[in-house]
């Protein structure tokens, strides 16, 4: 989820206390608290469960994850299975068990009964004892395991502060916490993160002690536990997360000079041939790094009624275009720093929505739409178009946009009117456009992001 927070707008009074929630399949939650000491406690207590699942998360098996998807699936939330269906689902998530085997454990178990079967639970212990017995015959340990009795073998040598050493030693299980001195050594050593000072690794330590409640190692000692809990989180990310920082790469190039991260049939939920639309799926882009959008623009089934947005020809459900420029709109004035956002405007209109079209856009974004300057030799760059909303399309060739006639444009006849002529001068030309945008926009020069 994410907390919208904005400053010096006009939209302050009604965001400062509104949450959205954001689920990975697209669909979100909008939720609006009357007062901000209401949003704040719901935010908090969200933002610790959050942190309370990722430590269970952690310390599960990945198989007993498997476990309850597939469980949800044969028993429902409560129910039993046989014997036999359970083999089956163990075979399904890679657990290598004989019918046998899964018999002679759930025996010994003390609630077992073989006429209701075995419940989430006691399969998820069996699980746990066939690993377990996977790893003595043979003869191997878990990977954090001989890490970490690797890393109890160093000498004082290895150590900075041999103070903390004697500490760890007098405890009254050496073997059971590593002090921060050793822990820094492995991060600086191992992990290759040679800027880490002593400070940052007790940070470390008293963050993930906090959350695993072992606040009694404080800042000094951190155990197997805690210790596998930091390795798995997302703290521990291989990718140096200064490295997305755009701030470092030069924005001041023409718009065409970058790789812009881009989304094709941004609207639809799912497959191209019969999944829903949904205005929430441009807000979903928007907040994954996308700066490029596709609007699929056809007309309603009433005539002068609003343009619609959908896959053409298919199944897919339709969404309003006003709808769309509304969101996208919302987005821009919570995220006026934005780099530039792109509409990819696949037009499929008559010249009445169209009309309908370009007077949304422009009453709708109103400052924030660059309206492009037929003299310029280059585009703008994303560091100068910071907050505006850009317009990309095909414009009909070999058109004049001078007064109403008729025209001919590939042996169709079209008529050219003032609608027209008001949507192509908010039109951002590109050349050589294909039918259906790719992944990314690739153009000319120097690489760089526009995130």
């Amino acid at each position: 989820f994410e907390k919208q927070m904005v400053k010096d707008s006009n939209l302050a009074d009604q965001i400062e206390t509104t949450l959205s929630i954001v689920y990975l399949g697209g669909q979100t939650v909008d939720l609006w608290f009357v007062t901000f000491e209401e949003l704040e406690m719901f935010y908090n207590t969200a933002v610790m469960l959050l942190s309370t699942y990722d430590q269970m998360k952690n310390s599960i098996l990945p198989e007993v994850i498997l476990l309850h998807q597939f469980w949800l699936d044969f028993a429902g939330r409560r129910g039993n299975l046989e014997l036999l269906k359970v083999k089956s689902i163990f075979a399904q998530i890679n657990v290598k068990v004989t019918y046998s085997e899964i018999y002679s454990m759930a025996r010994h178990l003390p609630s077992f009964d073989e006429k209701k079967g075995l419940s989430i639970s006691e399969c998820a212990y069996i699980i746990y004892l066939v690993k377990a017995r996977n790893n003595r015959i043979l003869g191997e340990k878990p990977p954090i395991t001989e890490l970490w009795n690797n890393l109890q073998q160093l000498d004082a040598a290895s150590s900075n502060n041999e103070e903390d050493l004697k500490k760890e030693t007098n405890t009254k299980s050496k073997k059971s916490v590593m002090s921060a001195s050793k822990f820094r050594w492995f991060m600086v050593k191992v992990q290759l993160e040679s800027n880490l000072s002593m400070k940052d690794a007790k940070d470390i330590i008293f963050y993930f002690n906090s959350m695993c409640g072992r606040e009694r190692n404080g800042a000094d000692f951190i155990d197997k536990e805690t210790f596998e809990l930091y390795l798995t989180s997302t703290v521990n990310d291989a990718f140096d997360p200064d490295k997305s920082l755009t701030e470092s790469c030069d924005m001041t190039q023409p718009l065409s000079s970058y790789w812009i991260n881009s989304s094709h049939n941004t609207y639809l939920k799912g497959c191209q041939f019969a999944s829903k639309a949904s205005v929430n799926m441009y807000i979903d882009a928007l907040d994954r790094g996308c700066r490029c959008l596709e609007i699929d623009c056809w007309d309603n089934v009433a005539p002068e009624t609003e343009p619609v947005v959908t896959h053409g020809y298919t199944l897919t459900s339709t969404i309003l275009f006003v709808d769309v420029i509304h969101a996208i709109n919302f987005f821009v004035q919570c995220n006026p720093e934005t780099y530039p956002v792109i509409l990819s405007i696949e037009d499929h209109c008559s010249s009445p929505s169209k009309d309908i079209m370009a007077m949304h856009m422009k009453n709708i974004f109103q400052d924030s739409l660059y309206v492009i300057n037929e003299n310029v030799e280059e585009l703008p760059s994303p560091e100068i178009m910071r907050g505006k909303v850009v317009i990309k399309g095909k414009r009909p060739q070999n058109i004049s946009y001078d007064d109403d006639r008729d025209d001919t444009v590939k042996g169709r006849k079209v008529k050219i009117n003032s609608s027209n002529e008001k949507l192509s001068k908010l039109n951002l030309s590109f050349e050589n456009d294909d039918d259906e945008d790719e992944s990314y926009d690739k153009c000319d020069k120097n690489l760089g992001n526009l995130v």
